[in-house]
């Protein structure tokens, strides 16, 4: 964990659970959003830094065009409307 390789530590028992938590948050993410991070992720194992993130910035302005993003930024600035 302090070298960045995962995101939590968690004891035996509780893996399968917390698990399934992280699987149910990828199931609620837009699914455009899993659609352009799985292939950028293969793609840029292999990709210097800088040409990695010129990818993202190539990615990350079509995610803001889609009616999900909009959806969640309505809920976001208008909470007591939804």
């Amino acid at each position: 964990m302090r070298l960045g390789l995962v995101n939590e530590v968690v004891p035996h028992d509780e893996l399968l659970p917390r698990a399934r938590l992280w699987c149910e948050r990828a199931r609620a993410l837009p699914a455009h959003s899993l659609e352009m991070t799985k292939p950028l992720l293969r793609s840029v194992a292999d990709m210097s830094w800088q040409h990695a993130l010129t990818m993202e910035e190539f990615a990350e302005p079509m995610c803001f065009t889609t009616r999900d993003h909009r959806v969640a930024v309505d809920r976001l600035l208008r909470p007591d409307e939804q």
